[in-house]
């Protein structure tokens, strides 16, 4: 503060000796500076006296909030730094389990794949299976049909052919030969 209050006489005195010389006679009147130099220094010092202390109090309050400012900036820096890593360390994990999803999918895409694949394959091998068994049934049938036709058209054949060859005299003498064995077999057995 008393710096100041030198500043300021140091500036002023030049304009107090023209103004209280009056016309530039070429003496200062050191008289009349003193006094205005003294009500200079005893305004200054009313104006340090009063006012130092709310001037101090507004430095001082100032300086805090500058200070508080400071450190909630700090702390608002620090809390935003940490959400920052947060997310950061949470984008990391989650990028690493959107890969480890990828792979697993992946796996069970391939793993599915081949169960599908073993799954056709089964059920191809059963309808070969089953085609093959229809097959052979329906070999068997033909076979089968085929020979009761081919029997049932022999038989017919033998008929017309017997009954073309064969004479009524035939006829008899052929069944009394049946009777005959007939009767020869009951005979011999008793």
């Amino acid at each position: 503060m008393l710096r100041l209050l030198i500043i300021a006489v140091a500036l002023t005195l030049p304009e107090i000796a023209l103004a209280a010389g009056g016309g530039g006679h070429g003496a200062i009147p050191w008289k009349e500076m003193a006094f205005h130099a003294i009500n200079l220094g005893i305004l200054i010092g009313t104006i340090v006296y009063f006012a130092k202390a709310p001037v101090m109090d507004s430095l001082k309050n100032r300086s805090l909030r500058v200070k508080q400012d400071l450190e909630e900036s700090h702390t608002l820096r620090k809390d935003a730094q940490d959400r920052f890593d947060d997310l950061e360390g949470r984008l990391a994990r989650f990028e690493q389990q959107l890969e480890e999803t990828r792979k697993e999918a992946a796996v069970e895409a391939e793993a599915e794949a081949r169960g599908i694949a073993a799954k056709v394959e089964e059920e191809v091998a059963w309808i070969k299976e089953a085609a093959e068994k229809t097959i052979r049934d329906e070999v068997v049938n033909a076979r089968t049909s085929l020979q009761r036709e081919a029997v049932e058209l022999a038989v017919t054949i033998a008929e017309e052919t017997l009954t073309r060859t064969i004479s009524a005299d035939d006829q008899d003498r052929m069944a009394r030969d049946l009777l005959g064995a007939v009767h020869g077999e009951v005979n011999a057995n008793g």
